[in-house]
């Protein structure tokens, strides 16, 4: 008997998404905005130092689009999706802007909305590489990577609460 959630529980869902947005010291958030002759979409932060003005910066900046971006818990790693390899694909990139690496890597499907667990170790996300979208589950580097739903179901936009 499925059927769609509340209104009230979805918009806690999107609140509780837009947090992991926000580092967890509260000194940036991040968003994607596009950006005139770089690329599609690029992800950036937005630092508000004592003076309470607003200075950003461009953290993302590959050949394609970038969005999705959520912080790990510690606050140093960005993960997000870009599609600058064909597809949609979760990255990681460190809090400066460097050191970006890709985790997942598939010929045709893709893989969306990361959420960090708790404690940054691992990442959930969705897929759609079983045929339909499904919840996977991987270690910080890509590995282990682990479908949870591993039914006929349609399951997508998973959420590690913290």
């Amino acid at each position: 008997e499925l059927q769609p959630a509340p209104a009230a529980l979805a918009a806690t869902y999107d609140q509780l998404y837009q947090q992991q947005q926000q580092r967890a010291d509260g000194s940036q958030r991040l968003y994607v905005k596009r950006v005139a002759d770089v690329s599609a979409e690029n992800i950036f932060t937005a630092l508000t130092p004592a003076t309470g003005e607003e200075r950003e910066r461009m953290v993302t900046a590959y050949h394609g689009a970038e969005y999705d971006p959520v912080w790990s818990p510690d606050g140093q790693w960005i993960a997000f999706v870009a599609n600058q390899t064909g597809n949609d694909e979760i990255w990681v990139i460190d809090a400066a802007g460097s050191q970006g690496r890709q985790l997942t890597l598939n010929e045709w499907p893709w893989d969306k909305h990361p959420s960090f667990a708790p404690d940054g170790q691992q990442i959930v996300f969705y897929s759609n590489r079983t045929g339909v979208r499904q919840i996977w589950r991987m270690n910080g580097d890509g590995s282990h990577q682990q479908n949870l739903s591993n039914n006929g179901f349609e399951e997508w936009d998973p959420l590690w609460l913290r």
